[in-house]
């Protein structure tokens, strides 16, 4: 069986604009294999993820529409363990805001799918607010960066 990687917004948004933008000729053949890899349920995602990129309504949502296949909808045992992880770690979440977010249920996700969380997110000792790496620590959940799944599955 081959290694699934759960990727977060931060990752999506920061690849796409930032670090592999798909107006590069360059980046084309990475957006190909990532397509690819989607395709073959190697990358996925949470629905939450898909409507946080909704909201931002740019280039990124619109490349996200055509990957539908890759944002999994929230069931039973993603909503039962996002449950768990929110009343466990309650600084992961904005209490105050006014939509349901997308962490909790991104790392439910890749625990249930025995997963590897992809996000931009850097640990973090504030006592303020907890971040992805803090939580998939805790829950021994494998984490990485979006450079690090590039070189983890071997693209060129």
């Amino acid at each position: 069986m081959s290694k699934i990687y759960c990727i977060d917004t931060c990752s999506l948004v920061e690849a796409r604009k930032i670090h592999y933008p798909p107006s590069v000729p360059v980046f084309k053949n990475l957006w190909d294999q990532f397509e690819e890899s989607i395709k073959n349920g190697n990358i996925i995602s949470s629905e939450l993820v898909y409507k946080e990129l909704e909201v931002q309504a740019d280039e990124v949502f619109s490349w996200a529409k055509n990957q539908r296949d890759m944002f999994i909808k929230v069931d039973e045992s993603i909503a039962k363990e996002a449950k768990e992880i929110i009343q466990n770690f309650e600084k992961l979440i904005d209490p105050s805001a006014d939509r349901e977010q997308a962490d909790p249920y991104l790392i439910a996700l890749a625990k249930l799918k025995k997963a590897t969380v992809v996000t931009q997110e850097k640990f973090t000792h504030s006592e303020k607010k907890l971040k992805i790496p803090n939580v998939c620590q805790a829950l021994d959940v494998q984490y990485m960066r979006i450079n690090e799944m590039i070189v983890d599955i071997g693209w060129n």
